[in-house]
């Protein structure tokens, strides 16, 4: 089966623009008119249809770099390392106002929260939210917050825009904290710590939500260069999934080579059946994020040595541990958000070839330099629906024969040289997409993190659709008079194509 699902085309775009939406030029009414068959092949077939786009959205921006995100009705928070803001649009260094690592903006407009301003002293690692959703956790690598000692992990009361620093809750992690998970009275974080509290707790540790006290549950997370970089509570509340650089998980590596499931109540290890196959650990390798759609857990990683690292993608397993699918591209990944149909993921994938998808290739940039092709977001189907082959193993584990979702067409370009971990926010209420990154742009319009697509059918489409597949060709056709010339571009999968500025986009 193939591994792309290409995009629907929607006959009512067809008339927005006196365009094709593929990537040739309407050239006679018998192109238009194929769309309205297009679209009802695609409905019989079964074929996705995609809801968002990749056009970037009015974002509030900043001077640095944003980690993570939470999405709170139309409000949503930001940390990272950063110390001014502006507003969408606006270039570097006019109308900016101080924020120290923290923020919150409006989703809906992207304007800056103005009440919202709390000062932290350090990087704002990663943010989690109680049930409720009335409190707010921030971790990272400060120890003050608005001049009160807060090592490694603080909470906000966020029931009003200001924000309220919880100064009774005031646990003090020894250093870095990457990852927090809430439930109930227990606060569940992960991270480089070796003490909290100055308890022994090695890279995972719990503390009370009321009084920041440290509890009794305690994983072992060891091994040369061991953190916990991620961790997620399951939905019944019962285990929770550990991911990270650790070799050894309480003592043991199958369980616990960078990934092991343990009894929330006491931080007994768990049954993790899926850590035989995916192994990223040690200093070559990590697993990196780790999420949930309420049901199955997915997790990404990141491999320097396929001895001992061996995913560079993403995987899906039930929380008996047991996987159900590996996605196998080539190209270290850093964050995966999963939805009901689609999972999103950021990575740097150079290739896909295995699940029948691109190969290694290479173009050469404006100043000559050759540079390796990558995607920095990609879209997955949630199911698994393709079988992985051996061709464009390339020297990397070789996963033939496994279940792995198929391509979805949604491939939205952030540029940067040197771009680190950029990684998809969290799916809101308004089911906007939000991307941090670091500072960069995206095509046609210059922003700073973060970033954000919007759904169908809201969304006006500016950006041109990415369609994939052997099956698609390009056919020449003769421009009608009057009609202006584009430049043309070479696109890394069909050739040569057209760019136009009123190109819409085909969404995901």
């Amino acid at each position: 089966m193939s591994a792309y699902r290409p995009l629907r085309a929607l006959a009512a775009l067809a008339a927005c623009v006196p365009m094709s939406l593929a990537f040739l030029p309407v050239a006679a009414p018998a192109a238009a008119a194929e769309a309205p068959a297009a679209a009802a092949a695609a409905d019989a077939s079964g074929r996705l249809q995609s809801n968002h786009t990749a056009d970037p959205l009015p974002t509030v921006q900043i001077n640095g770099v944003v980690w993570d995100q939470v999405i709170v009705d139309d409000t949503v928070y930001a940390v990272g390392s950063f110390t001014k803001a502006r507003p969408a649009g606006v270039p570097a260094g006019t109308n900016e106002t101080v924020r120290s690592n923290i923020l919150a903006y409006k989703l809906s407009t992207g304007e800056l929260i103005q009440e919202f301003a709390p000062q932290l002293n350090g990087t704002g690692r990663v943010l989690a939210l109680s049930e409720d959703k009335k409190t707010l956790y921030v971790g990272g690598d400060f120890n003050k917050v608005n001049d009160e000692f807060h090592s490694g992990l603080a909470a906000f009361d966020i029931s009003t825009p200001a924000g309220r620093l919880i100064s009774r809750f005031r646990p003090q992690f020894q250093t870095t904290v990457r990852a927090i998970g809430v439930r109930g009275d227990t606060v569940y974080a992960g991270g480089a710590f070796k003490h909290v509290n100055g308890v022994q707790r090695l890279k995972a540790a719990a503390v009370s939500a009321s009084t920041g006290e440290t509890l009794s549950w305690a994983p072992k997370a060891e091994g040369n260069n061991a953190q916990v970089w991620s961790l997620q509570v399951s939905p019944d509340g019962t285990k929770v999934a550990l991911g990270g650089s650790f070799t050894t998980l309480n003592g043991s590596n199958n369980p616990g080579y960078g990934l092991g499931l343990v009894s929330a109540s006491d931080g007994q290890l768990l049954s993790t059946p899926i850590n035989s196959e995916v192994r990223n650990g040690g200093v070559y390798g990590a697993i990196t994020d780790l999420k949930t759609d309420g049901t199955s857990l997915y997790g990404v990683g990141y491999s320097f040595s396929v001895r001992n690292a061996n995913l560079e993608g993403a995987f899906k397993a039930d929380w008996n541990g047991n996987m159900t699918w590996v996605e196998p591209c080539h190209g270290d990944s850093y964050a995966i958000h999963p939805t009901a149909d689609q999972v999103y993921i950021a990575s740097h994938a150079h290739s896909c070839q295995t699940i029948g998808g691109w190969a290694d290739s290479y173009y050469k940039d404006e100043h000559g330099t050759t540079r390796q092709r990558q995607y920095r977001l990609t879209s997955f189907t949630a199911s698994g629906e393709v079988t992985v082959g051996r061709k464009g193993t390339d020297g990397y584990k070789d996963w033939s024969g496994k279940t792995s979702p198929a391509i979805v067409d949604w491939f939205p370009e952030l540029l940067r040289r040197h771009l680190h971990r950029p990684g998809p926010g969290r799916l809101g209420r308004h089911r906007q997409r939000r991307v941090h990154r670091r500072r960069g742009r995206v095509p046609r319009r210059r922003r700073q993190a973060p970033a954000g697509a919007r759904p169908l059918p809201q969304a006006r489409r500016h950006q041109e659709p990415r369609p994939r597949g052997e099956g698609l060709r390009p056919r020449p056709a003769r421009l009608q008079p009057r009609r202006r010339r584009s430049r043309r571009h070479l696109h890394p999968h069909l050739g040569p194509r057209r760019l136009h500025p009123h190109l819409l986009a085909l969404p995901r």
